[in-house]
């Protein structure tokens, strides 16, 4: 199919390279910084790069939007100024969090509209194909768009879950606290440990295989048996040790009470007894 990409940031620009890759031709990639969309034309050694997207999208099959939620209305504004003929086309675009009824004026020009959300982040704009494999896509919008979207998605050895616009917005919520509160948490532990001495960059290389040893172990595991710590161990000594020091950190200790009563669901499901479970939420809810 021929595609065109606008918004050639990080997403825009790995999905537009993995396309290609995949066999599908790049017609057009339009951004609002024309480097941009030249950048992306270099990294993925195909297609024509611009400022409108209305033009990049009119010889398209596909239209990818791949731009900031914000700037989503623009977009499509610009796409109904262009007087695009949707007619043919499956416009698609990639927000976890809007609905596909957000390109609703597009459909009214008779392309079928939806979203198709990558669930995994892309550090850079030469993020490699092989990024894609295995990953899940949440998709979302008309029956004909979402057929074009499990397709793609398979061209790019992806998942495909088809979602209603309901089910999105808690999706959306699962993938960002999954990945993007992640790493505030993570920050908030080497600030922690930066906190008993050990300088940053020595407290980032003992903590990453910690981190990775915790998600193999989910991968394997329930969550409940791939829970370990003084949490799980009921080590009330310690972990009242622990927020007492932790008042040195106020932001770390708020998330390790606010985490740590999470556990407890947790720890019911393995079976604990409620008299512990009782005395390690009193620990957790002491101010």
């Amino acid at each position: 199919m021929k595609i065109a990409i606008i918004g050639t940031g990080r997403l825009g620009t790995s999905l537009g390279n993995a396309l290609a890759r995949a066999g599908h031709e790049i017609a057009g990639l339009a951004d609002t910084d024309l480097r941009a969309a030249r950048r992306a034309k270099k990294i993925i050694g195909a297609g024509r790069a611009m400022k409108d997207p209305a033009a990049a999208a009119r010889p398209a099959d596909v239209v990818f939007i791949a731009v900031p939620d914000d700037a989503l209305p623009r977009v499509v504004d610009e796409l109904r100024a262009g007087e695009i003929d949707g007619r043919g086309k499956t416009i698609l675009h990639t927000s976890g969090a809007e609905p596909a009824s957000r390109l609703g004026p597009l459909a009214c020009r008779g392309a079928a509209v939806g979203s198709m959300h990558p669930a995994q982040s892309f550090p850079k704009p030469t993020t490699p194909a092989s990024h894609f494999q295995g990953v899940v896509f949440g998709l979302e919008g008309d029956p004909a768009a979402v057929r074009t979207a499990k397709s793609i998605v398979r061209d790019l050895g992806g998942r495909p879950i088809i979602l209603t616009c309901e089910q999105k917005t808690l999706y959306h919520a699962a993938c960002v606290l999954a990945s993007n509160l992640f790493v505030p948490l993570f920050e908030l532990a080497v600030e922690t440990m930066a906190a008993a001495g050990v300088p940053a960059a020595e407290a980032k290389k003992a903590l990453l295989p910690l981190v990775e040893g915790t998600l193999r172990n989910v991968k394997v595991l329930n969550a409940a048996e791939a829970l370990t710590g003084p949490l799980a161990r009921f080590d009330f000594g310690t972990v009242e040790r622990q927020l007492r020091a932790l008042r040195r950190v106020p932001r770390a200790r708020e998330a390790y009470r606010t985490i740590g009563l999470t556990t407890l669901e947790l720890l019911k499901k393995r079976g604990a007894a409620a008299s512990s479970i009782k005395r390690l939420r009193a620990l957790l809810e002491e101010k």
